[in-house]
């Protein structure tokens, strides 16, 4: 967290979200599925997306604590649900399995409550 001089993005949007343009928004949102493809890529889901697992540095937005997050070969579906209840997709609570498309439920809500 050190390195997060500006905070986690729930904090910096609480600050700042009125002075930012939308050109500023669009690349704050880039960011977030830049690195939410990149951990895509790497076979994982995320599991535990939120904004305070978004942090800001300067201006970027990193995505970090990658500790719930796990491999999309899992085929562990009566595991535990943790995170944050709030941005956990409604399917992982019938199916109790994370999948990227519940990693996308937390982009579209992060979009419709901070950017509309």
């Amino acid at each position: 967290m050190q390195f997060a001089n500006n905070g986690s993005l729930l904090s910096y949007l609480d600050q700042i979200i009125n002075k930012l343009t939308w050109k500023k928004k669009l690349k704050r949102l880039y960011d977030i599925v830049w690195y939410l493809n990149a951990i895509h890529s790497a076979r994982l889901v995320y599991c535990d997306l939120h904004g305070g697992n978004i942090v800001m540095r300067d201006n970027t937005s990193l995505t970090c604590d990658l500790g719930l997050s796990r491999s999309v070969n899992l085929r562990e579906s009566n595991s535990a649900i943790r995170g944050v209840l709030l941005f956990i997709a409604p399917e992982v609570f019938h199916t109790r399995k994370f999948t990227r498309k519940s990693d996308v439920f937390f982009f579209v809500l992060l979009y419709i409550g901070c950017y509309l």
